[in-house]
């Protein structure tokens, strides 16, 4: 089977490709742990942007079983698909060139297929100062975002382990919104990580400290989803 890959999340490609004329099909693995308050954002901005299956595991495993859950959805569901993304919940993938779309976009990554993964580099979002979570989906609520002055790599090179040294992210990113409102990440602390990293109110200030530039772009794109979950809402 062959992998593409996305970094900071994954994206694979599926056995089967599809035929020229016909649009890649895309599939999001996620597992989730009490987080009915967040998932449904998530589902309809990617069902949006042209993701058509999401699987979805349910788990309040110890220890963790994140990585044999992906590994399971993998091995059952990859070949349905041409791709398949493995990101969490406050991952959000966001096209920054003009591509309508992820089937148009991933058409385009003809290169990468030989290769074993494809990275997303992350756009990572702070609390912004919020104590208490906010009405609005999270997109429309933060803005306040790591700087964009990281040196770029666009020469296909291999990425030494799990994390690029110099992030791409003119085409597409992934906007993690790692702590959201102190409420939020206090939340995020009891339920645990799926991978079982421990978190403490540390993290939040160091991601807090380091979330120093503006992304207005991701206002506009939740006023968007906003106006869409209504939509959803009314059917």
């Amino acid at each position: 089977m062959r992998v593409l890959g996305l970094g900071f999340g994954l994206l694979l490609v599926a056995a089967a490709m599809c035929a020229p004329a016909t649009l890649p099909s895309l599939a999001i693995c996620v597992a989730i742990k009490d987080q009915a308050a967040d998932v449904r954002e998530w589902i309809i901005y990617h069902h949006a942007l042209g993701v058509q299956k999401f699987y979805i595991w349910d788990t309040g495993s110890v220890p963790p079983l994140l990585v044999a859950l992906y590994d399971r959805c993998l091995r059952r569901w990859g070949n349905a698909h041409t791709f398949m993304a493995f990101i969490d919940t406050d991952e959000f993938m966001v096209l920054r060139d003009g591509t309508p779309d992820l089937p148009t976009l991933v058409m385009q990554l003809k290169d990468y297929v030989g290769h074993g993964g494809l990275v997303i580099n992350w756009e990572v979002f702070g609390s912004g100062g919020l104590q208490l979570r906010p009405k609005g989906n999270a997109m429309m609520s933060y803005w306040r975002c790591s700087p964009r002055n990281h040196p770029v790599n666009t020469r296909h090179e291999p990425v030494p382990g799990p994390k690029s040294r110099t992030p791409v992210q003119e085409r597409w990113a992934l906007y993690h919104y790692a702590i959201k409102s102190v409420d939020d990440f206090q939340q995020k602390m009891m339920r645990g990580s799926g991978m079982g990293n421990v978190k403490t109110l540390a993290y939040l200030q160091y991601v807090d400290n380091f979330t120093d530039a503006r992304c207005p772009d991701a206002l506009d794109m939740g006023l968007q989803l906003n106006n869409l979950m209504g939509l959803q809402g009314a059917l």
